[in-house]
């Protein structure tokens, strides 16, 4: 049970801490990207990498330690992630980011349709990779 208990809060490490540290690999290739009519497919497919991999760890170390991940060990997360990103999409289409802040510094003009869309891009990323590796983990047992 206490090993059951650890792996929620491991799970939540994974998505706050692995995650994110995945997702800066692809840091270096946002400018190459912003803009562009790739943009989109990008978005879609950096944020489903990084959710993927660091999901798939997280699953990898809970059978390290003898337990197999189950579906609450990612709908718990998934549901924190999915808040996270729905709040994401409304502060953008009101314009309260700091992406509006850094995109105004630089000179470029804020678009909140545009940015709204991003957001709901990252919102399906992160869906796909944490059901991703649901799927891969469970069946690969």
């Amino acid at each position: 049970m206490l090993k059951i208990i650890a792996l929620f809060g491991l799970a939540f490490v994974a998505v706050t801490v692995a995650v994110p540290l995945v997702g800066m690999v692809f840091f270096p290739l946002i400018p190459v990207f912003r803009n562009s009519s790739l943009e989109p497919a990008f978005s879609l497919a950096s944020t489903s990498a990084a959710m993927f991999l660091g999901m798939l760890l997280f699953g990898l170390l809970s059978q390290q330690i003898g337990v197999e991940p189950w579906f609450l060990m990612f709908l718990v997360p998934y549901l924190a992630v999915l808040g996270n990103d729905l709040g994401r999409i409304q502060k953008a289409r009101t314009g309260q980011t700091p992406i509006r802040a850094m995109l105004e510094n630089s000179g470029e003009v804020y678009d909140p349709v545009r940015q709204a869309k991003r957001e709901w891009l990252h919102a399906i990323g992160d869906t796909v990779g944490l059901w991703g590796a649901f799927v891969l983990l469970r069946t690969s047992l």
